[in-house]
């Protein structure tokens, strides 16, 4: 009995577990040479057939097709983000957007391999950094460049002083223009899949028509249009304001401002009544412009009628040209829309702009 028991323990023994991994030898990977890699490279951009090319260098069709796919002759460095994305990397990289924010992806990575040609990152691994150090796509603001400096923020806090000072006694008109074109249009349509969404439209488009307004805490006090708006018809506008508001107003101190543009300079040459005085705004300060939320008003109501009545501007009536047509659209609108703008209200004039006077004061 012992005997045979021993027998079988020695026959299992012969006989291995199918469950057991047999102890092979480990298998090395080949890793492909930057010298094949090249000559997968050139070999696909001559359009040579890469079977032959890879039975020749004795590598897997499927990576060489995938090497050839890169375009890449350098295969790029293995390692974690740590290892690739250097602090000095990452500081120049973060130097760059703040110093060019509209850069897309690849113009970013051809300025960081242009600075630092010894790190080769791809496209995805600098999406995610991005993503990483909480950097997001937005609407670009433009502000001027010399916003912030201290000579402009003086200028600033200057004519806040005289705002909450003098000002407050004084009568203030702002005057201020605007342009508007005839071709005010939605930039998304509808179309089947695959088919163009196309809409043709006549070649000309029509002049801008320029607007002038003068306005106060009262409501509109004049405006104008004209197919181009000249300083010397910015004289005659400040004229004609300062004689209506005398005779409406007479004995009452009255301050004309508007911003320090080149249209604005001739403005001493302007003939005012007794009492009437102009002031240039401080530069960079459109946010103490109320006349701004008159203009935003008015061409949303022009681009609102546009949009209902596209029909009407796409074709000239007989003896007309389209670009006379149009501009008599825009008068037209011009008459009906601006007549009836009274977005100030009197209670929102002054608070628009007191909620930055803190700001302009407290700078950061």
């Amino acid at each position: 009995m012992g005997e045979t028991s021993s027998a079988v323990e020695a026959l299992k023994k012969e006989q291995p577990d199918e469950h057991v991994v047999p102890n092979r030898p480990k298998r090395h990977y080949r890793t492909t040479s930057n010298e094949d890699r090249r000559k997968i490279i050139q070999c696909a951009r001559i359009g040579k057939d890469l079977v032959s090319v890879a039975k020749n260098l004795g590598i897997n069709l499927k990576t060489c097709r995938a090497i050839a796919a890169t375009d890449r002759e350098v295969a790029l460095k293995r390692g974690f983000a740590k290892r690739k994305f250097t602090d000095e990397y990452v500081k120049h990289l973060r130097f760059v957007l703040d110093e060019n924010p509209y850069f897309t992806l690849m113009q970013l990575k051809t300025r960081m391999e242009a600075d630092m040609p010894e790190n080769t990152i791809s496209i995805s691994s600098i999406d995610r950094l991005l993503d990483g150090y909480c950097y997001s796509r937005k609407k670009l603001a433009t502000p001027p460049e010399d916003q912030d400096l201290s000579g402009v923020q003086g200028d600033q806090a200057e004519y806040v002083h005289w705002l909450e000072g003098d000002g407050v006694s004084k009568l203030k008109i702002y005057i201020s223009e605007t342009n508007l074109n005839i071709w005010c249009s939605k930039s998304f349509g509808k179309s089947k899949v695959q088919v163009p969404c196309v809409r043709a439209h006549p070649s000309s488009r029509g002049a801008n028509l320029d607007v002038v307004v003068g306005t106060s805490v009262g409501g509109i006090i004049e405006y104008e249009c004209y197919p181009r708006f000249t300083t010397g018809q910015f004289v005659e506008f400040l004229e004609k304001c300062s004689r209506k508001i005398y005779l409406e107003r007479p004995g009452v101190e009255v301050v004309f401002i508007f911003a320090n543009t080149p249209i604005h300079k001739r403005a001493s040459e302007a003939k005012l009544r007794e009492g009437h005085a102009f002031k240039y705004l401080s530069p960079c300060s459109q946010f103490f412009d109320p006349i701004e939320e008159v203009f935003r008003q008015f061409n949303a109501a022009i681009k609102t009628w546009l949009s209902d009545n596209n029909t009407l501007i796409s074709s000239a009536p007989d003896g007309c040209t389209m670009k006379d047509h149009r501009y008599k659209v825009l008068r037209y609108l011009y008459d009906i829309t601006l007549q009836n703008a009274s977005p100030l209200n009197d209670v929102d004039f002054d608070p628009h702009f007191l909620t930055f006077i803190d700001s302009v004061l407290n700078p950061v």
